[in-house]
């Protein structure tokens, strides 16, 4: 497949709206993922649809960007492609949300599927370039353990593998980095969570972890937040020392790193720990 004036007006408006956004993993300019899904894309479809869906494929869930608008410029059957591969509701907890993409995923047409491997397949090299160049480190960076996300992936690749019309290079490909990250995790660290604070100033909601899970209760009204023992998370009243109203819980990574406070993203300080 050739470079074609539409597709090189998709990966302009691409560069635009992401414009500011970077790549967990390992800090590069979020274009570098469209491109590289289109370019993966190229190897196993003429589809200039497909193409161009795959380099706007993360547009109107992670820009302001919105279905109208893309119809107006690419078309339906662009729209239709992006829209099927595009999380549906990102306030969800995080593990609610995979389990309803894979669900959807089901039931989407071959090209969607198709989008979906070339995107799982760049993320997971993402992921394992940077674990080769940052070690360790490069766990820092996600918005949800290794593990959970590996189990994601391989979920997608039953679906791909489930496909009549998928090729087996995307599907060997993703296996082989697959097999890579697995050599690479072993043995697992342990995750030791230290502190979370907002990113936004203005909130200044934090909290300091003094025992190992990944839960804590928090007062909204108070910006007051908690880190208790394993033994006392099953007790769902715990109270605020400053108003005495009953705090909510809240469970890492569950909740996608969302602030309960503003909404804005939580950074999470930790340190890893190797265990066996």
């Amino acid at each position: 497949m050739k470079l074609t004036p539409k597709i090189t007006k998709a990966i302009n408006l691409a560069a635009t709206l992401h414009d500011g956004q970077e790549r967990k993993g390992d800090g590069l300019p979020y274009i570098v993922h469209p491109v590289s899904v289109a370019l993966i894309l190229m190897d196993y479809t003429d589809d200039e649809d497909v193409i161009i869906a795959g380099i706007l494929h993360d547009t109107i869930e992670d820009t302001s960007y919105t279905g109208d608008q893309m119809e107006k410029v690419f078309g339906s059957h662009v729209t239709e492609l992006v829209l099927d591969v595009t999380e549906k509701d990102k306030d969800l907890p995080w593990q609610q949300r995979k389990d309803d993409y894979l669900k959807h995923l089901l039931t989407s047409c071959h090209e969607s599927k198709l989008i979906c491997a070339a995107d799982k397949l760049h993320n997971l090299q993402s992921m394992l370039e940077a674990f080769q160049k940052f070690g360790e480190k490069a766990l820092e960076k996600f918005n949800a353990p290794v593990d959970k996300k590996l189990w994601f992936y391989k979920e997608c690749l039953k679906i791909f593998k489930n496909d009549k019309d998928m090729s087996n290079g995307i599907i060997e490909a993703i296996e082989s980095v697959l097999k890579d990250l697995k050599a690479l995790d072993q043995p697992e660290p342990k995750r030791k969570i230290l502190f979370i604070e907002c990113e936004n100033e203005k909130c200044g909601f934090g909290v300091e972890f003094k025992h190992e899970n990944e839960t804590f209760f928090f007062c909204k009204d108070c910006k007051f937040g908690v880190n208790v023992s394993s033994d006392q998370l099953d007790d769902l009243n715990h109270m605020c020392g400053s108003c005495k109203k009953k705090m909510e819980r809240y469970d890492l990574y569950d909740e996608d790193n969302v602030c309960p406070i503003c909404n804005d993203m939580i950074g999470v300080c930790f340190e890893y720990k190797k265990t066996g």
